[in-house]
């Protein structure tokens, strides 16, 4: 009996012994949760997407740059001219040319006037021109004698049968570009191009002109060249001096006179003044030039410098031909 009951203690304890050693492997569920918790750390890869996509996004902002470049001011190109804002020559002339430039260019250029000789005087414009103090400028080549013979002789001849200023206009511009001694005078510029005026006008403050013999002996302002020389010799006493001069000499009564075209009648303001009025059938111009700084001109992009010449004829030698066959308005 004792002998049984110890072999039934003995293996209850055996059994006991088996089954504790047997619960030690479960341990091994808390070292497969350890790794459930290494999970997230290999999650770090999911964080590194956004940075890699953003790098496009800075490649954009870079690419961004040509517009900023695009966006490059314009070219301003200063206009010197004694033309007063009055004139017609600048109202219905150079103003809209300049936009025609503007506009030909695709706002690339801007053209900024001086009139009234607010940048150069008369005789200073062609001069400011070549040292730079303007990029273009329009000028009457005969208040500089001496300076420009052949375009002030020529060209100023009375009796050549032109009867207004676009068939002087043409006919001086022609002339000049297939005889190369007239620019020549000019080499130190680019000259874009000449206008005329005609028919000349006498206009006087008291006394009236019907014969050429009603001219001898009075005051009479005229340009140097052609118109100089026939009145002189109808027995006038000529004064050259500025346009912008002869208001206040007709005020103070230093001349009776004044021969230039209708435009610029109207332009100096002389209808204020004058009371007679008479056409002379002589051909007056073109001492008036537009030229363009040399080294500047050289400087333009060659598609600039096309679009500047695509509106020349038609739109800036036309505009200023057709004006200064009438006083401005």
């Amino acid at each position: 009996m004792k002998k049984l009951l110890l072999t039934t203690l003995v293996f209850l304890v055996l059994t006991m012994l088996i089954v504790v050693g047997c619960s030690s492997p479960t341990s091994a569920p808390t070292t497969t949760s350890a790794q459930k918790t290494t999970a997230p750390t290999t999650a770090a890869p999911t964080t590194t997407a956004p940075a890699t996509t953003s790098v496009p996004k800075t490649t954009a902002a870079t690419t961004a740059a040509p517009t900023t470049t695009a966006s490059q001011a314009p070219i301003e190109l200063r206009f010197a001219t004694t033309i007063p804002t009055t004139g017609g020559k600048w109202i219905r002339g150079i103003a809209p040319w300049s936009q025609a430039v503007e506009k030909a260019t695709n706002g690339r250029v801007k053209v900024t006037g001086y009139p009234g000789g607010t940048l150069s005087s008369e005789k200073d414009t062609y001069d400011a021109v070549v040292n730079g103090i303007a990029q273009m400028g329009w000028f009457d080549a005969a208040m500089e004698p001496g300076r420009f013979p052949i375009t002030t002789g020529i060209f100023s001849m009375p009796g050549s049968g032109v009867t207004n200023s676009v068939m002087g206009s043409w006919a001086v511009w022609n002339t000049a570009k297939n005889n190369p001694e007239v620019l020549a005078e000019f080499k130190e510029v680019k000259v874009l191009f000449m206008h005329a005026f005609a028919p000349l006008v006498l206009s006087m403050k008291d006394k009236p002109v019907r014969t050429p013999a009603d001219v001898k002996g009075l005051k009479i302002r005229a340009a140097p060249g052609g118109t100089q020389d026939l009145l002189s010799a109808v027995g006038a006493t000529t004064v050259v001096m500025a346009p912008g001069d002869i208001y206040v000499s007709f005020e103070k009564g230093l001349l009776q006179g004044n021969a230039m075209g209708w435009e610029g009648i109207g332009a100096f303001r002389l209808t204020e003044l004058a009371t007679q009025y008479t056409p002379i059938g002589a051909f007056g111009g073109p001492q008036f030039v537009v030229v363009f700084n040399k080294q500047k001109w050289d400087s333009l992009p060659a598609d600039i410098q096309q679009a500047i010449l695509s509106v020349l004829m038609i739109t800036g030698l036309s505009f200023l031909a057709r004006v200064t066959m009438q006083p401005a308005r």
